[in-house]
């Protein structure tokens, strides 16, 4: 006569172990590559809160401190410069207070303009060089937009943001790993993942 001996159901605990190492082994895989994915889009919407904040700034003609000042006084404006130094920095500044001539708007290191804020991009960004952005000034009540020192530049102006490595070529396609911030004169400012300003 046979005798059948039943298997037991289930898993074995070694099973168990298998499986939960591989799986423990994936999600950690899945979560340090989701953490540290370059997110260009955030980056941008950064940049372009901080436009928006300078804007904001001359609109409620804010009182601001230099360093050679000796109390908070009123601003001909603020504006947005690209360091010459850095292809990752900008700065936000505070423009001459407003007993002097406002008809300067642009970042002077000579005449100690104020910095507001110093703001440095993720180290795999940079803005585009060639040319850097023109200084972004924003001059109260309306506030007016003012470009490069002036109101005239028919075209909007064209804040780049890029991976490291990609040409300005590939950006002007529509490339992924590039995204334009267009300042416009009416004080309109927008993020465009085309070529170019719209």
């Amino acid at each position: 006569m046979l005798i059948f001996f039943k298997k037991p159901a289930g898993f074995s605990l070694v099973d168990l172990l298998v499986v939960i190492t591989i799986t423990s082994f994936l999600t950690i895989t899945l979560i340090r590559n989701f953490t540290t994915q370059l997110n260009i889009e955030r980056v941008a919407n950064v940049v372009l809160s901080d436009l928006r904040n300078t804007q904001a700034y001359a609109i409620s003609a804010r009182k601001y401190q230099g360093p050679l000042d000796s109390q908070p006084v009123s601003r001909c404006g603020y504006g947005v410069h690209q360091d010459q130094s850095s292809s990752q920095t900008y700065i936000i500044y505070a423009g001459p207070a407003s007993t002097a001539n406002c008809s300067s708007r642009a970042w002077q290191t000579s005449q100690d303009t104020p910095t507001f804020k110093t703001v440095v991009l993720d180290s795999r960004l940079e803005f585009e060089t060639n040319p850097r952005f023109k200084d972004i000034y924003y001059e109260p009540p309306d506030p007016q937009t003012y470009i490069g020192n002036t109101q005239t530049q028919s075209q909007p102006e064209e804040v780049v943001i890029r991976k490291i490595g990609v040409t300005k070529q590939q950006c002007n396609t529509g490339n992924k790993n590039c995204i334009k911030i267009c300042v416009y004169i009416s004080g309109r400012v927008e993020i465009t993942k085309t070529g170019s300003c719209p």
